[in-house]
């Protein structure tokens, strides 16, 4: 089974700036996401968090700016065809179908890559093994706790066999265990060469898993660099100095 989409080894925003009612939202910054690495985006609530995974994905135009895939500008592309370059995101609202069964959503994920029968059966097989939802295949979505929807939707984005997953307050509302659980499926993927973007309010946890760490501001990236250097810097003081005493 073989898929059209190229080899990407980066994507991000160069120079973003966004504003609504004629506020500014983004103030020209810049972020890249590698394959193989995770990275995080950290802010305060109204930072413009949400807004740059808004850009990136596609749901939302640039006033100004860049979004490039492996050098290639993309800005002018929509959410759909972001998704065909292998671009994927996990809402802080689900996008699922909570009155059908965990096994029809990953089908119908399935089927908008264009795979079907039997093809399809083992593609789900592998999804759901790998992201710890075989054992509620059959339930209504609906009907499933906080951790286990969150497993489903990682793993109904990953039907699209996306390059670079985006995933927006992802630990939001779960319990530690879950939250574990969830960072050790995003190790996983990472190292499988998915490089992953990923914004959440705790901070503690996002500094653990990824590998870089940008911290934002009034629309502005104050600080950017592996996580164990941002860890020590000012602006996370200045942002949360409650979590850089503990960090």
């Amino acid at each position: 089974m073989t898929d059209a989409k190229p080899e990407t080894a980066s994507f991000g925003g160069l120079a973003l700036r966004k504003s609504y009612a004629r506020r500014d939202v983004l103030n020209g910054i810049s972020l890249r996401i590698d394959r193989g690495e995770i990275t995080g985006l950290l802010g305060p609530s109204g930072a413009g968090k949400t807004t740059v995974f808004r850009i990136l994905t596609g749901v939302d135009r640039p006033d100004d700016g860049v979004v490039v895939l492996d050098g290639k500008d993309i800005t002018a592309l929509g959410i759909d065809a972001r998704a065909r370059l292998g671009v994927g995101y996990v809402q802080q609202s689900p996008d699922l179908f909570l009155s059908l069964s965990t096994r029809d959503n990953l089908a119908i994920g399935l089927e908008a890559r264009g795979v079907s029968g039997e093809e399809a059966a083992r593609a789900l097989s592998v999804i759901a093994r790998t992201f710890l939802i075989d054992s509620f295949l059959s339930a209504k979505v609906g009907s499933l706790s906080g951790g286990q929807r969150k497993l489903v939707e990682i793993g109904f984005a990953m039907c699209a066999r996306p390059n670079f997953l985006l995933l927006d307050e992802p630990f939001a509302k779960l319990d530690p265990i879950n939250v574990d659980m969830i960072c050790g499926l995003l190790r996983q993927l990472s190292r499988t060469g998915v490089g992953i973007l990923l914004t959440d309010h705790k901070a503690r946890t996002v500094f653990a898993l990824a590998d870089k760490v940008n911290i934002i501001d009034d629309g502005a990236i104050l600080a950017s660099g592996p996580s164990s250097q941002v860890a020590g810097s000012p602006a996370l003081s200045a942002v949360f100095p409650s979590e850089n005493r503990a960090l």
